[in-house]
């Protein structure tokens, strides 16, 4: 490597130290060939590649993520570049069967175990964050518009029903419509794949986030 931005292992591994562009050079035992490949190191973070609900950046918010989707499901969606991806529940434990609630939150893990990227998740409907579409979120969104205020941000999306980013009567006709058989609330659950890195002359991706780490080899 060329400066501090990543720190290379015995074993080949290299792990991101602070974001920046370095160098990698692989060379043989003989010292007769070598291979070079620039990698930046960047900050992880995480994208959500599905049709089937919206990362709201400005928010920090997961939001439309429809009624009944599975951990598992919600999880592929997830295209983090390095690092592991996890489900924290709105109980503040680490969750990996079941459905998305209201207030879970997706967090993304480096090699040290460290938190480098956290999402609120918000189902739609999921008002009083059980993870279904009940008569209780009803009566839950009935209370909130007394007073919005009271809301967290990720209940206040769950309960934006017809999705125009204001929560008010229109919101409660639609969860009534969505009971009487006319969905306003999608549940089709997609199960994306998740994306590969391309490799190029040495096996390692093009972009390392800090804190995480890959092996590299010709």
């Amino acid at each position: 490597t060329d400066n501090k931005n990543v720190i290379v292992l015995p074993d080949g591994s290299i792990i991101g130290a602070a974001e920046g562009v370095c160098a990698i050079t692989a060379t043989t035992a003989d010292g007769k060939h070598s291979a070079s490949i620039l990698i930046t190191v960047t900050k992880g973070v995480l994208r959500f590649d599905s049709s089937y609900f919206y990362a709201d950046g400005y928010n920090r918010i997961v939001r439309g993520i429809a009624p009944g989707t599975g951990i598992e499901t919600f999880l592929a969606a997830a295209a983090e570049t390095h690092g592991t991806v996890a489900i924290r529940g709105y109980n503040g434990v680490l969750v990996s069967a079941g459905m998305i609630h209201t207030g879970m939150k997706a967090e993304l893990y480096n090699v040290y175990d460290e938190v480098i990227d956290s999402w609120d998740l918000s189902v739609t409907g999921d008002i009083d964050e059980d993870g279904y579409v009940t008569a209780n979120d009803y009566y839950a969104l009935e209370k909130l518009l007394v007073d919005t205020s009271t809301a967290t941000a990720s209940v206040y999306a769950a309960a934006d029903i017809d999705g125009n980013r204001y929560v008010n009567e229109f919101d409660l006709l639609a969860l009534k419509q969505h009971f009487l058989g006319n969905p306003f609330i999608n549940t089709t659950n997609a199960t994306p794949t998740r994306p590969t890195n391309t490799s190029i002359h040495i096996m390692a991706p093009k972009a390392l986030a800090a804190g995480t780490s890959f092996t590299v080899g010709i």
